[in-house]
């Protein structure tokens, strides 16, 4: 099922976080809690997708204050070519996929006109 996503390539990944609860201890354990989030993503990406540069990014504890601020950039290449092969290989399923169609089918249907099977 997520063979496909192994052609799409991560050039550029960076997560950057800023946290504050107003208590200086749960702001800690935060940080720690968001750090450890931070480590399992990075690690999801890498075995879905093919990451081409180092992730970067931080975690920021806000003592004085209650801050959640999450910041995300990232950029991806998929080529086209890999789209039109995957999309090619799931055509022997659509036979498969009747139920789906028609179901469509009666969706586009004028009301009173869809099919009653």
């Amino acid at each position: 099922m997520f063979e496909g996503l192994r052609k799409i390539e991560c050039t550029r990944y960076r997560m950057d976080i800023r946290i504050g609860t107003g208590d200086a201890a749960s702001t800690a354990l935060a940080t720690g809690l968001c750090w450890s989030i931070m480590g399992i993503a990075t690690g999801a990406l890498d075995r879905f997708i093919k990451l081409r540069t180092h992730p970067h990014g931080q975690v920021e504890p806000v003592y004085a204050g209650i801050e959640l601020s999450v910041v995300w950039e990232a950029d991806f290449r998929i080529r086209a070519s890999a789209v039109l092969a995957h999309g090619l290989r799931l055509l022997p399923r659509l036979r498969y996929g009747s139920a789906l169609r028609k179901a469509y089918r009666d969706w586009r249907a004028v009301p009173g006109q869809a099919s009653r099977t």
